[in-house]
């Protein structure tokens, strides 16, 4: 009975974590390493800018780390396809991942 109820318990939390989880995936507009920033227009045409800290993930496609982050040479590319992860702590909304997409 315990087990059931631990199980439970850790289920509810791993579907609590991920429900808080923010995903825009779209291509990318523009991206500025002097201020840390990308932007990324989605499927709606809507551009959302996003700031990136030295703690967000920067994968290639593979979803392996890039060297350089922002600065690395496949995020040079207007029109690149991305996916944005971010999570709400507090009242902000932190990005913790950027990747290239196919």
């Amino acid at each position: 009975m315990l087990r059931k109820f631990l199980c439970t318990l850790f289920v509810m939390a791993l579907c609590a974590g991920t429900a808080w989880a923010d995903e825009i995936k779209g291509k990318i507009k523009k991206v500025d390493t002097e201020k840390n920033t990308i932007t990324v227009t989605d499927k709606d045409g809507k551009d959302h800018t996003f700031t990136v800290s030295d703690k967000t993930d920067i994968l290639d496609t593979k979803g392996k780390k890039l060297d350089g982050g922002l600065k690395a040479s496949a995020f040079k590319t207007v029109g690149a396809p991305v996916t944005i992860s971010c999570e709400k702590e507090g009242d902000k909304e932190v990005v913790k991942k950027v990747k290239l997409d196919d």
